[in-house]
């Protein structure tokens, strides 16, 4: 058995909660054999793979819609478009130490129409309307 198949398999054939979809696995032990980065928003995946390939590099969905060569081919508020649409539509994860610049970078109106931000967009909203009130 190649290594591959023997990282997927070790990871495919975990018992709860260790255990991911086929989709996650296969993921984690191609980006592992090849010692490429891995992309996933799935929080138990990334729990997974610190365990089982803690040297692993992880990337996350916004990571490569707000790269640098992204934004450079497609301008800043291309860039915009996609995350919001990523947030809406699909209801992309983000983390929540990344929220408070993804409601910053939407602008209240986007920010408000994706649920996964919650709190950080209702927080963010009011705080800038309490600062345009001690103006």
């Amino acid at each position: 058995m190649s290594s591959i198949q023997s990282n997927y398999c070790e990871i495919d054939d975990g018992d709860p909660p260790d255990d991911l979809d086929d989709g996650e696995a296969a993921t984690l032990a191609q980006a592992a054999f090849g010692n490429y980065a891995a992309v996933i928003d799935e929080r138990k995946a990334i729990r997974v793979s610190g365990i089982q390939f803690p040297e692993l590099e992880l990337l996350n969905s916004l990571d490569l819609l707000t790269s640098q060569e992204l934004l450079q081919q497609n301008g800043r508020d291309e860039i915009v478009d996609l995350v919001h649409l990523a947030l809406r539509n699909a209801r992309m994860r983000v983390p929540p130490s990344e929220r408070p610049w993804i409601v910053n970078l939407l602008g209240d109106d986007r920010a408000r129409e994706c649920p996964i931000l919650g709190f950080y967009a209702t927080a963010a909203m009011e705080k800038r309307r309490l600062g345009r009130r001690a103006e």
